[in-house]
């Protein structure tokens, strides 16, 4: 069920014609997929970026360590490049996030 979701999100999203606003958002898309439907996902994603650059943005946010591992190890590779943010914790001065 959780694939079929964020395939009719995905597929609402890059057909929708009624709005300018390009960025794609995703929390946590793949809390309860197995490694392999992970891996996917992230191949979808790049090949999606890899075939129309410039065109879409991706903000994706996760708690999972190895899916943040696995996107900066298949993203950092495209010409297009991608930005990658760590929350660390939070301080007096409110969040410590880290540019890696």
């Amino acid at each position: 069920r959780q694939i079929l979701m964020l395939s009719i999100f995905l597929a609402g999203g890059f057909w929708q014609n009624w709005s300018g606003f390009a960025p794609v958002l995703l929390d946590d898309p793949v809390t309860h997929f197995d490694d392999l439907n992970a891996y996917g996902f992230v191949e979808l994603v790049r090949g999606i970026i890899a075939t129309s650059p410039n065109e879409w943005q991706f903000i994706i946010s996760t708690c999972e360590e190895r899916l943040f591992d696995l996107m900066q190890k298949k993203f950092s590779r495209l010409p297009s490049g991608a930005i990658f943010y760590e929350f660390l914790g939070m301080s007096e001065r409110g969040p410590i996030v880290e540019r890696r």
